[in-house]
């Protein structure tokens, strides 16, 4: 009985070193894969910081990577639609924009910090993530335009 306990830990124990890190896996392992670095936090901007940004003489590319449907119920004035399910397939829209600021935001954050990531991962080193997306201007009694 104490030999199967044993086995089953030793087993258990072996399997967690090669999810853990042992196994030398994961995607991230293959530098081909990627040509730029993603930095492990991607730069977040406020609300304060995000209406200085748009208000001045060189606005940041704002863009909302919610759905259609989302950015017809109301966005932040400036901003450019592309729904996060496109981004990959449309990035030669926003090639201008390669090396100069672009703000990503959606309703809270998750689709927006996921787009981050990938923008920077396809060579965009300017990337900035609005942080709480769409609540959090609202909350901030921001307006949004239709």
């Amino acid at each position: 009985m104490t030999t199967g306990y044993g086995n089953r830990v030793w087993l258990i124990w072996v399997c967690a070193v090669a999810l853990l890190g042992g196994s030398g896996c994961g995607s991230d392992d293959n530098p081909a894969e990627t040509s730029h670095d993603v930095p492990s936090m991607v730069p977040l901007v406020d609300t304060a910081r995000l209406n200085q940004m748009l208000a001045s003489d060189d606005p940041p590319l704002l863009l909302d990577v919610r759905t259609p449907g989302e950015f017809a119920e109301g966005h932040i004035r400036g901003a450019m639609l592309m729904p996060s399910y496109s981004v990959a397939a449309r990035l030669k829209e926003i090639e201008g924009f390669k090396h100069r600021e672009i703000v990503i935001y959606c309703e809270v954050g998750v689709r927006s910090l996921r787009i981050s990531k990938l923008l920077y991962k396809k060579g965009f080193t300017e990337v900035l993530h609005y942080q709480g997306g769409v609540r959090a201007w609202l909350g901030a009694d921001m307006p949004l335009v239709k």
